[in-house]
């Protein structure tokens, strides 16, 4: 009697630790639907490679590329793309750069006086100690970009963003900044 009554206690017990086969079959199922469609989505667009031996042109690709003391003065670059580039110590006085992509680019110390830069997008640059004398800001993208010691004398900075941008003396501009990055109070 009590042999029967341990193996009824223990059928009992293996039935409450059933596998719910059920459940794993609905995982498995969204598992494989998630899988099947990531692969009908495709593998993530790429960008083509640069060609940073490119010469200087209007919508050159040289994002990424490191072209530390490049002389570019004069140069059309209109529409170019210089994302994420290495442009320390660079000559581009006089350059063209309307439109350009220059995001996260560092320019440190370079030249960039007389250049336009109208409509440039230029969120997160380092332009610390750039030369940006007599250059034309209008409706640049200035956003988180470093500023610092930079020389912004006869510059044109009309509807230029600088929401969060380190300023030439230091401060930081609060949001909404256009134009010029207002003292704190």
């Amino acid at each position: 009697e009590k042999h029967r009554e341990a193996k009824t206690a223990l059928r009992q017990i293996s039935q409450e630790r059933a596998i719910p086969f059920a459940g794993i079959g609905v995982v498995g199922l969204l598992l494989l639907l998630t899988i099947g469609y990531g692969l009908y989505l495709g593998g993530p667009q790429t960008l083509p490679d640069p060609i940073c031996s490119s010469p200087p042109a209007a919508g050159v690709d040289w994002h990424n590329c490191r072209s530390d003391n490049l002389i570019a003065d004069t140069a059309d670059l209109e529409g170019a793309n210089l994302s994420n580039a290495w442009f320390r110590y660079s000559k581009l006085s006089g350059a063209r750069l309307n439109s350009a992509d220059i995001r996260y680019t560092d320019l440190s110390n370079a030249d960039l006086s007389h250049a336009e830069l109208r409509a440039a997008d230029m969120k997160g640059s380092a332009l610390r100690n750039t030369d940006l004398s007599y250059t034309d800001l209008t409706g640049v993208d200035l956003r988180y970009a470093d500023l610092t010691g930079a020389n912004l004398g006869g510059s044109v900075l009309t509807g230029a963003r600088l929401d969060h941008a380190i300023w030439p003396d230091g401060r930081k501009c609060p949001e909404g900044s256009l134009g010029n990055c207002p003292e704190r109070r």
